[in-house]
């Protein structure tokens, strides 16, 4: 499966290319707790507006979900943006010019730029825009709720706090295990499950440390045509 490329443009022409995770999908997305959530989201209309918040800590699996809901909606042939706002809050918030023509605009981050003055006049009017066409699904995530984020404009507020917010819970460890072994299957890997375990008791329990690892696990085997044995596994990582 393609991985899409989101093209950003606004009235001036500007353009910023984003790329989404290669593995960014639903196949490797576990849900865990959040399963109703996640499917509820999933089955929305957008053809009529929608307007939903992710909520979570960090490692909860926020952009994961907002990359794969991107992926989903641009494989179904619609149109599906991602836009990683801490990644692009010191650019020009009028590269959210025109996004409202998006099936699916998934905002990222939205609370890292809820403080700057400019920032919020653009997704204000953005919401607005979205709501005067009452069409496609406005998705943004961020570690905290609407109310009790720093926002600098009460407007914005209101408009963020009438979203529908889902509350990502973090996965147990059981359920950490399947998303490594998950994400190292996809690579062609196989991780037993006393190995899984023991690098659960050894390494961050953070979902972003953890994908990690499968990276470095991914590279040195590809490296060194080795499978992932117990010693292996402690050799790459320096356990």
């Amino acid at each position: 499966m393609g991985v899409p490329v989101a093209t950003l443009k606004n009235s001036s022409q500007l353009t910023l290319p984003v790329q989404l995770p290669e593995l960014a999908q639903f196949s490797l997305f576990v849900p865990g707790p959040n399963e109703m959530a996640v499917n509820y989201i999933r089955e929305l209309d957008t053809h009529s507006f929608q307007h939903t918040a992710i909520v979570g800590s960090d490692g909860a699996g926020k952009t994961h979900f907002l990359s794969a809901m991107t992926d989903m909606v641009h494989n179904r042939g619609d149109v599906a943006m991602y836009v990683p706002l801490e990644a692009v809050r010191h650019q020009s918030p009028a590269l959210l010019e025109g996004l409202e023509e998006a099936q699916l605009l998934a905002l990222d981050n939205i609370d890292a730029v809820t403080s700057n003055a400019e920032w919020s006049v653009a997704l204000f009017a953005l919401i607005n825009r979205f709501m005067d066409r009452q069409e496609g699904h406005l998705l943004w995530s961020s570690k905290v709720p609407a109310r009790s984020m720093q926002i600098v404009l009460p407007d914005l507020q209101s408009r963020l706090q009438a979203a529908t917010q889902f509350k990502l819970a973090p996965l147990d460890d059981n359920e950490k295990i399947q998303a490594l072994k998950l994400h190292l299957k996809s690579r062609g890997l196989i991780l037993n499950d006393d190995v899984a375990e023991f690098l659960l008791g050894r390494l961050s329990r953070g979902m972003h440390g953890l994908m990690q690892t499968v990276d470095a696990l991914d590279q040195a085997s590809m490296r060194e045509q080795r499978r992932l044995t117990l010693p292996f596994v402690k050799q790459v990582l320096n356990l």
